[in-house]
């Protein structure tokens, strides 16, 4: 479920991680097991149990059964919200997430291009933040300032999505 998240068009994506073990080692989460369910839940509901380690160099391993670890990084942006860097399962790119803490539950929602205000995407491109292809869905990230501005227009309430993922400690 997690994995399949990320193979989707239309984010904002990074060729090179924009947040390492200095920018992106914020730790948010304890280790141990979560259940991470998509909502809106429908009549089956969608979770899947993940193993969260956190490393040494401050990145957190995501691992569901069956399935690679998912290399995940955190970067504070105030109070209790974060940029997340997801790297791409081949090693190749890196996607982005807005991340909010509230009562030991972490709320993840996908950070799209579409769903952020044009004047906000317009002045990234500008400012050689992003670019985007003609009529394209993705925009890529070309400085961390981009991803840390495109969290803020969700934590603000500029950009709204109806889907994400809760990341809550297992039963």
């Amino acid at each position: 479920m997690l994995a399949a998240a990320l193979a989707l068009a239309g984010c904002l994506v990074s060729d090179e991680p924009l947040f390492d073990a200095v920018t992106g080692a914020d730790a948010p989460l304890a280790a141990g097991r979560y259940l991470a369910c998509a909502e809106p839940l429908e009549e089956d509901a969608d979770c899947q149990s993940l193993d969260l380690t956190l490393r040494d160099d401050g990145a957190y391993e995501f691992l569901a059964q069956d399935e690679e670890p998912l290399i995940v990084r955190f970067h504070a942006i105030g109070g209790s919200d974060y940029v997340v860097q997801f790297a791409e399962d081949d090693g190749e790119g890196f996607r982005y997430f807005w991340g909010q803490m509230n009562a030991g539950t972490m709320k993840l929602v996908m950070i799209w291009c579409e769903e952020l205000p044009s004047d906000l995407r317009d002045r990234m491109k500008r400012d050689g933040l992003i670019a985007q292809e003609e009529g394209g869905s993705t925009c890529k990230a070309l400085k961390p300032e981009a991803a840390v501005m495109a969290a803020g227009a969700y934590r603000d309430g500029a950009a709204t999505s109806d889907s994400l993922l809760k990341l809550s400690p297992a039963p």
